[in-house]
C-alpha cells in the first residue's frame, strides 16, 4: 500500500483533532511509514504536540480551508495551489499509496490524491445538515471532489452518514462508519459545596454558547451554590460572550479558563454542558460520560443512537432556552445528576469505543 500521508485542518487539539491522533496510532504502521501534514498560520500548535509525543513526525505547509463565503473560498483555493504541488512530491518521492484527510472543509487531500492516483480516505466529522451546511454555495464543487472514484468516506455516526448520502448520493456505496474513541480518564473529582458546570470546546456560533451564559445567569440567581467553568477559547462569539458575562449579575461565578489539561477540567466539574446547535458526535460528552460526569447535551447529536434521554444523559432543544434551563436546574439535584452520571458511565464502557475504532482503522488501511 505504501505509506500514508494524513493532513489535519488546523493547529487545535479538539475532538476532531483528537480523534486524527488516535487514528494514527490506531493504524498499526510504523512511524516511518506515517506522514503528518498541519496548516502553518499559527506558530504554535497543540496538535504538533500531541503527535510528536505520540512518536511521529509533523510537517507545516502553507494552506487553508474552504468554508464561509463563496469569494472567500475562491481566494483559497488558489492560495492553496503551492501546498497542492508540494503535497504532491511528497507523494511521489516517499512513496505515499494513501492520503487522509481530516474534516470535510480540508480538501487538499483529495485534489493531491486525484494529482497522484492515489487512494483517499476522507474522514467527515461535520454534521450534513440542511440549516447548518458549511459550504452551501460549494455543492457543484463538492460534487466534483465526492465523484473521484479511488475517495473512501469515513462518517463517525449513522446518523450523519445518512445525511450526508442524501445530500451528495455520489457518498453512497463508498462510506463507512466508525464511531469516534475516546480518552480513558480516571477522575479523582474532590466534591465541594458547588454544583459546578462546564463547557469545554470552541466559541463558534455553532456551540451557541451566549445562551448557555444567559441561563446559567438564571439558574445562579436560583441556585447561588453553582458555579460554570468555560475553557478559554477564541472564535466568532468570543466577544458576546465575554461581554455577556461581564453584564450578569454575578459575573464572578463564571469562570473562564485556558485549559491545558483535559483531566484536570473534568476533574473540576459536576455537569457537561454541549447546547450546541448541531454536534455530529460531541466527543467530549462521551469523555465525561465514561467518567460518571452527567452530561447535558443538544439532541442535534447522534449520541440518539446509543444513549436514552433522562436515563443516560439529557437532551435538549438548542432553540429553546426554557429547555436548557429546566435541565440545568434539574441538574442541581444531586441525585438526580449521579443517577444520570452513573446509568451513562456504565452504557458508554459497554460501547467499548476504542476497541472498535482501532480495528476499524485497521480494516480501512
Amino acid at each position: 500500500m505504501g505509506k500514508v500521508l494524513f493532513i489535519n485542518h488546523t493547529n487545535d487539539l479538539f475532538g476532531a483533532e483528537r480523534v486524527l491522533v488516535k487514528a494514527i496510532q490506531a493504524s498499526g504502521l510504523a512511524p516511518s511509514d506515517i506522514i503528518v501534514v498541519e496548516p502553518d498560520y499559527h506558530p504554535d500548535s497543540a496538535f504538533r504536540d500531541a503527535v510528536t509525543d505520540a512518536g511521529y513526525e509533523v510537517i507545516r505547509l502553507s494552506y487553508k480551508n474552504l468554508g464561509g463565503s463563496l469569494l472567500r473560498s475562491l481566494l483559497v483555493w488558489l492560495y492553496n495551489l503551492l501546498a497542492v504541488f508540494r503535497l504532491r512530491r511528497i507523494v511521489h518521492k516517499e512513496g505515499v499509496g494513501c492520503i487522509w484527510s481530516n474534516t470535510s472543509l480540508c480538501c487538499l487531500g483529495v485534489v493531491t490524491a486525484r494529482l497522484a492516483g492515489v487512494r483517499h480516505v476522507w474522514h467527515i466529522h461535520e454534521p450534513a445538515e440542511e440549516a447548518h451546511d458549511y459550504v452551501p454555495r460549494l455543492k457543484w464543487l463538492y460534487k466534483s471532489l465526492f465523484a473521484y472514484p479511488k475517495n473512501t468516506f469515513v462518517f463517525v455516526t449513522r446518523k450523519q452518514q445518512g445525511n450526508w448520502e442524501r445530500l451528495y448520493p455520489a457518498l453512497c456505496g463508498r462510506s463507512r462508519l466508525i464511531y469516534n474513541p475516546s480518552e480513558t480518564y480516571q477522575r479523582h473529582r474532590v466534591k465541594d459545596s458547588l454544583c459546578r458546570f462546564g463547557d469545554l470546546g470552541s466559541w463558534s456560533r455553532r456551540k451557541n454558547l451566549p445562551m448557555l451564559v444567559e441561563v446559567f445567569g438564571q439558574v445562579h440567581e436560583l441556585f447561588p451554590d453553582t458555579e460554570l467553568l468555560m475553557a478559554q477559547n477564541i472564535g466568532d462569539d468570543a466577544e458576546r460572550i465575554r461581554t455577556l458575562v461581564a453584564t450578569l449579575p454575578d459575573p464572578q461565578a463564571i469562570r473562564i479558563e485556558p485549559v491545558e489539561d483535559v483531566q484536570a477540567f473534568f476533574d473540576r466539574i459536576d455537569v457537561l454542558v454541549l447546547p450546541s446547535f448541531s454536534e455530529t458526535w460531541g466527543i467530549a460528552a462521551v469523555e465525561a460520560m465514561l467518567q460518571g460526569i452527567a452530561t447535558v447535551v443538544t439532541r442535534q447529536t447522534a449520541l440518539q443512537e446509543i444513549a436514552e434521554d433522562r436515563t443516560d444523559i439529557v437532551y435538549i432543544n438548542p432553540y429553546d432556552r426554557q429547555s436548557l434551563r429546566d435541565a440545568m436546574t434539574e441538574m442541581c439535584d444531586e441525585a438526580f445528576r449521579r443517577r444520570i452520571g452513573t446509568n451513562g458511565q456504565r452504557t458508554m464502557q459497554a460501547m467499548n469505543l476504542n476497541r472498535r475504532f482501532a480495528e476499524g482503522i485497521k480494516e480501512l488501511l
